[in-house]
């Protein structure tokens, strides 16, 4: 029997494009507009030619009857036969089911991903509506539709094809809020996967077009849409899942804007030394926007469920943040807060790895500095929502959150180091924790906390006060047994920090003050790479060492007397047990197994000197107390609460105050 011929039609995609705009050249000129835009991180679109569960399927591309064939059978399928024959002779296509069990056969799919033109046209719509100077001019050039009457547009948006074919990857996203705010390991966060546009690595070039309908729109009005475009999609994103940060673009356009006009904007600077975070790829480590996002959005749960019933904060947390299916009615919320993360440039990584610095000894040797791996993300956070609640209920609580810990995996550790074994039994430093350093930019609004007493209820007071007026009393706080941050379920302290930083940060520290900057330390700095420094000046600047480096070779000297209380947990009389305590230190598994748990304590080095005892920087360590019991609160938070108070030269900022010794 010969095999069926293979198909070999052409791949019409941009081709469809190029086509389009050689018609209107020849019959209307200037009714034709294409430009290039960039995505800078995955895209929530569409596909072509497989459509399935979560993707959709381009309308415009002219490739005939869909057959639903799989990947088997992509170049087989046999267009000269009729349908029928197709079908019963065809696979069950492999794309459709559960996403989760997909990921483990398909990293990256036979699925070219592309922009539905009605998804940039609703985007553009969106932005335009919500401007009430171009609502009448929107709906003039871009139709509309009320109940059954029908106005249509005089603009035809095309679909956008990537410059390259780009096959769709598996990516994954991991809600975190039960496990990590509830303390809920009943049910792991399995992570949920989902096919996107890039891998988050590598930028995207695509080609948008649109075409005004001859005799009806003008070379103006094609204009005037294209400058919406521009605009739009600057301050959208597209595809789905533009509130996690998908779909964000690089744009030469003024991304300083909210989405929604009447929203004022705060941004950030933000350096973040971490150990970063795997996605659907094992070892491709990424610092992703929907980190932020549920960063922000816990943190609020915590404040929302000190000052009313559970229920109520669930309902306000969804009129924020969105949800899919509302605790109040089962309808999908859309929600008024917006989260992007920027490149610090237009093109230049969020962040780098550190590497094994190579240094040469007087005979000419070289050798690697046993430095463990970590990472170093830079860029910028821009928050945007209705103005009574950004001043007043979003910023205090980035002020407390940024106060007392970090951001992704190690959050709620500072930046430190121990010794361990490699496969081999040789000792091997590990690195663990973050440190995250933000600055305002122009006028933004974000003071540090500094460690007053005074100043943290003051701000907390202040809190709830703009709560109770926007939303009202509602309700008293559920009883808990989960991270609730109000005076009552949590204490915040200051004791003395590490007598040794665990890296270089400024470059102050080290003896290789003449070598070459590191790529990783140049970014940190600013610098873009390629713009590492080879030959320092002798300024005192200039002295400062360039290569990124842990500084000390002990790791207790990189824990201050906080996180020493949780690792020396065998030396204490009598002992403590909190470092793998779920009730307490919270405790590690791999594969995200019943057996992982939180720990109730977070903890965030702070660069302030210590008022009595010799160490230039200090700790601030938050324990969440959980639900009071008959007894009282669970007796091996109460004892951490009790050694924590009883550290020499600690300060409590906040919450529930120590007892006293006895």
């Amino acid at each position: 029997m010969n095999n069926p011929p293979r198909n070999k039609a052409p791949k019409t995609e941009t081709l469809l494009v190029e086509l389009l705009q050689q018609q209107h050249q020849d019959r209307s000129p200037h009714l034709f507009k294409r430009g290039t835009f960039t995505l800078a991180w995955r895209a929530k679109v569409g596909s072509f030619p497989f459509p399935n569960l979560e993707t959709i399927v381009s309308a415009a591309e002219p490739c005939g009857r869909f057959d639903w064939r799989s990947q088997n059978n992509v170049d087989r399928f046999q267009y000269h036969l009729p349908p029928p024959i197709n079908e019963k002779s065809e696979a069950v296509p492999e794309y459709f089911g559960d996403l989760n069990d997909l990921v483990k056969k398909h990293r990256t799919l036979k699925l070219n991903g592309y922009i539905p033109g009605s998804a940039i046209r609703g985007i553009v719509r969106a932005w335009a509506m919500q401007r009430p100077e171009l609502r009448r001019e929107a709906i003039r050039l871009l139709g509309q539709q009320v109940n059954d009457q029908i106005m249509p547009g005089k603009i035809v948006f095309l679909d956008a094809w990537p410059d390259q074919t780009h096959p769709l990857t598996i990516d994954v996203v991991n809600p975190q809020e039960k496990f990590q705010v509830y303390h809920d390991n009943s049910e792991q966060p399995a992570p949920h996967a989902l096919y996107a546009l890039g891998d988050g690595l590598t930028p995207v070039p695509f080609t948008v077009a649109i075409r005004g309908i001859p005799g009806k729109a003008s070379p103006e009005a094609v204009n005037t849409v294209w400058g919406w475009i521009e605009q739009a999609l600057a301050e959208h994103g597209l595809g789905g899942r533009t509130a996690s940060g998908y779909g964000m673009l690089e744009s030469a356009q003024d991304t300083t804007s909210a989405p929604d006009p009447t929203h004022p904007v705060q941004r950030f600077d933000f350096t973040l030394y971490s150990q970063g975070v795997e996605g659907a790829i094992p070892r491709q480590i990424e610092l992703r926007p929907s980190h932020w996002r549920g960063w922000l959005r816990s943190w609020t749960l915590r404040f929302l469920l000190g000052v009313m019933a559970e229920r109520n904060a669930k309902v306000i947390l969804e009129g924020l943040f969105g949800t899919l299916e509302s605790t109040e009615d089962g309808k999908h919320r859309q929600g008024c807060v917006r989260i992007q993360l920027l490149p610090r440039k237009p093109g230049a990584p969020w962040g780098e790895s550190s590497k094994l610095e190579e240094s040469k000894s007087s005979g000419g040797s070289s050798s690697k500095q046993p430095n463990p791996d970590f990472y170093i993300w830079k860029g910028q956070i821009q928050m945007s929502a209705p103005a009574d609640i950004l001043e007043s209920v979003l910023l205090p609580i980035v002020q407390i959150a940024m106060s007392v810990g970090g951001v992704g995996r190690g959050w709620r550790r500072p930046l430190h180091f121990f010794m361990g074994k490699d496969r081999n039994g040789n000792s091997k430093k590990y690195s663990r924790g973050t440190h995250l350093v933000f600055s305002k930019v122009g006028d933004s609004h974000l003071d540090e906390l500094r460690l007053n007493q005074d100043q943290w209820k003051a701000l907390y007071d202040r809190w709830v006060e703009a709560v109770r007026a926007k939303w009202g009393d509602r309700g008293e706080p559920d009883n808990l047994a989960a991270e609730v941050f109000s005076p009552k379920t949590c204490a915040v302290f200051a004791v003395p920090g590490p007598t040794e930083e665990p890296i270089d940060f400024d470059g102050t520290r080290s003896s290789r003050g003449n070598q070459q900057m590191s790529r990783s330390m140049a970014f940190a700095r600013g610098a873009r790479p390629g713009q590492q420094q080879s030959n320092p000046s002798s300024s005192g600047e200039a002295q400062r060492s360039s290569v990124i480096q842990w500084t000390v070779t002990s790791s207790e000297k990189t824990r201050g007397k906080g996180l020493d209380l949780v690792y020396k947990t065998s030396e204490s009389k009598p002992p403590r047990n909190y470092k793998r305590n779920p009730d307490v230190g919270g405790k590690a598994a791999a594969g995200g197994s019943k057996s992982s748990f939180c720990s109730w304590v977070s903890i965030r080095r702070v660069d302030v000197p210590h008022p009595t005892v010799e160490t230039e920087t200090q700790e601030v360590v938050c324990l969440f107390l959980g639900g009071q019991t008959a007894q009282g609160y669970h007796p091996d938070r109460y004892q951490f609460l009790r050694d924590l108070g009883g550290i020499e030269g600690s300060q409590h900022l906040f919450g529930v105050p120590a007892p006293a010794q006895t």
